[in-house]
């Protein structure tokens, strides 16, 4: 989230979350807590749901996909406008650094 050109951080808490996509079942009670200002690294092979699961935190769940969760800010204000999701399909920048890749929404909203 960018106020004033600065980026601002948002710690989240989800609880409880079950993903389906497809009718299969991708994961169930998965509990995640990120606190503010921290990175996480969502590793695996293609088609096992990292996608699905960013899409779920963002809000953006496609019909083909059941979710349930509880997610939470430290600011307890809504997800939707303090975070961005864009994926590779989105043709990040090769050029730029994984830093700025991430920080490239704050450069499109200006």
């Amino acid at each position: 989230m960018s106020q004033g050109g600065l980026l601002v951080t948002v710690g989240i808490c989800i609880k409880n979350a079950s993903l389906t996509h497809r009718e299969k079942p991708i994961f169930s009670h998965l509990n995640l807590t990120v606190p503010a200002g921290k990175w996480v690294a969502i590793l695996g092979p293609g088609c096992i749901g990292k996608s699905a699961f960013l899409r779920m935190i963002a809000g953006l769940s496609n019909p083909d996909e059941k979710v349930f969760y509880q997610l939470s800010t430290d600011n307890n204000e809504p997800i939707a406008g303090q975070a961005t999701l864009m994926s590779s399909a989105d043709r990040l920048r090769s050029w730029l650094t994984v830093l700025d890749n991430a920080t490239l929404c704050l450069q499109l909203h200006d």
